[in-house]
């Protein structure tokens, strides 16, 4: 073998590991589809005055899992919530969303946030996947912005 040769080879490999040591697990998996994934709640923005409010981090996160049947959980509110989507290529309806459960939340925060996701969702009208991020555009003027966190099944 030529001295090119093995030099472009090592180059080669050389470069292929240090491409792999930066990359995630998450940013390889293309994620297109809402069914079978976990998302978290990061920002609710209100589209008339256009303020963005971020998830406060003195509270547990925001989960909403949309199964491949077309039921959804909303994880780590104070109450256990649930309902059902369907979806098309941009467009999201989600109905029977609400509480499993009627507990009085302790905070003040964590009960508005709860409010605006559940409030947020029942108003569903369209999405985008973009990136890692999962942006939802309610009726009730608000979107609803969640970051990628894994597939499930």
């Amino acid at each position: 073998m030529s001295k090119i040769c093995r030099l472009t080879i090592g180059t080669i490999i050389i470069l292929g590991f240090l491409f792999s040591l930066g990359c995630d697990n998450k940013d390889q998996t293309k994620v297109s589809s809402l069914k079978d994934t976990k998302w978290i709640l990061t920002q609710s923005i209100d589209l008339e005055t256009q303020t963005v409010s971020d998830f406060p981090p003195e509270i547990r996160n925001f989960y909403i899992i949309f199964k491949e049947g077309g039921s959804l959980t909303i994880e780590d509110l104070c109450n256990f919530s649930y309902g059902t989507f369907s979806a098309t290529d941009s467009s999201l309806n989600i109905t029977d969303v609400g509480p499993g459960t009627k507990l009085f939340c302790i905070s003040e925060t964590f009960m508005q946030w709860e409010s605006t996701l559940i409030n947020g969702l029942k108003t569903a009208k369209d999405y985008s996947i973009d990136d890692h991020k999962l942006s939802i555009t309610c009726d009730n003027k608000s979107n609803l912005i969640f970051q990628f966190e894994g597939e499930v099944k």
